[in-house]
């Protein structure tokens, strides 16, 4: 990479980092609960490496070529989760879960490691994950369609999409780098199958508990429609 490469590129990154911190001290939304930065995040990450993916599905197969012929709005997509990934460190240990900490930590050190490896367009292998991260940030709407949503694009994106791009990204005897991206990969997708799991046992438990709620709220009605309350204009014998 040329340092004059290299300024500009990380230039990019602080620049959209600020950006990041910076708009979250805005109220965007009536939820305060809906954080500005993850989902514009996700919006761009998620919907801009799909949009790429289908306009240069050669990507697939071809990955080193194709990045050649690709616009340099589609290049600079990766770097924005670039910067980002600084900002989910800080976000992680803020939290004090151990769950944000090491998502936050394997971001940004897989974001870093691309970087140096000169492999930042892979983001366009795994980045499209980001997809299921809008709805998680739209789910202080407290909407079932978005929960569900949420849980179908997870699936999907994170244990089904993501696996197979970087399964045609190993097989390509073209492609470099292989060890990093099957290790990055591999992890990922441990870290997502045990959050698929978290995240299904949690939609179960809510279920079961909305069931019960709805049995009492039922019961009640049976009792109360079971009662006589004589009114002020009837006598009571």
């Amino acid at each position: 990479m040329t340092s004059l490469r290299v300024v500009a590129e990380l230039s990019f990154v602080l620049s959209s980092l600020l950006f990041f911190i910076y708009i979250d001290t805005k109220k965007l939304f009536k939820n305060d609960r809906i954080i500005n930065s993850a989902l514009i995040h996700s919006v761009i990450s998620g919907l801009g490496t799909n949009i790429g993916l289908l306009l240069y599905p050669s990507l697939i197969y071809d990955f080193n070529g194709t990045v050649k012929e690709m616009p340099q709005i589609f290049l600079l997509i990766p770097f924005v989760s670039f910067s980002y990934s600084f900002y989910d460190v800080y976000i992680g240990f803020k939290s004090k879960q151990i769950d944000n900490i090491i998502h936050g930590v394997f971001f940004c050190a897989g974001c870093i490691g691309t970087y140096h490896n000169d492999i930042m367009m892979s983001g366009y292998l795994v980045m499209g994950v980001e997809t299921s991260s809008i709805f998680l940030n739209l789910r202080p709407l407290k909407k079932k369609w978005i929960d569900i949503t949420f849980i179908v694009t997870f699936f999907l994106f994170r244990l089904v999409i993501s696996p197979y791009l970087t399964l045609m990204y190993m097989v390509n005897p073209e492609n470099n780098v292989k060890k990093y991206i099957f290790a990055g990969a591999f992890t990922t997708t441990l870290l997502n199958i045990y959050w698929f799991y978290y995240i299904v046992k949690k939609a179960i438990r809510m279920h079961n508990e909305e069931k019960e709620k709805e049995k009492e709220r039922h019961n009640l009605k049976i009792i109360e429609d079971s009662v006589s309350i004589p009114t002020s204009n009837e006598k009571i014998e």
